[in-house]
């Protein structure tokens, strides 16, 4: 089998990972997300990697609520506790430092 590097953003339950080279971004959500270093282990593998913040998004959305968030500016909410949703200014941002590493999708498009 073959493994890859771990992806740039990281999700389940209880935690979101950003790749830190995000940090830019994510430096511009004040209020919205807080930020603290982490280190990735692959016990299996037996590698670690250290370029992984964990991000606290202080915005949750929900079925009722995801429609009332703002279009405009830049916006990171958390749904359902795992999924992460953003405004297209922050989509924006973001692949202005990656372009190629995350997948976006529109709205509720993957949901089903």
């Amino acid at each position: 089998m073959k493994y890859d590097e771990p992806v740039d953003v990281l999700t389940n339950y209880d935690y979101v990972l950003f790749d830190t080279k995000y940090l830019p971004v994510l430096g511009t959500l004040a209020g919205q997300v807080d930020s603290n270093p982490v280190t990735v282990v692959d016990t299996v593998r037996k590698q670690t990697w250290d370029n992984y913040v964990e991000v606290s998004i202080h915005v949750p959305v929900d079925m009722q609520t995801i429609y009332e968030a703002p279009a405009e500016g830049l916006g990171i909410y958390l749904f359902n506790h795992r999924h992460v949703f953003v405004s297209e200014a922050l989509k924006q941002e973001f692949e202005k430092i990656d372009n190629q590493r995350l997948a976006f999708s529109l709205g509720l498009s993957m949901f089903g």
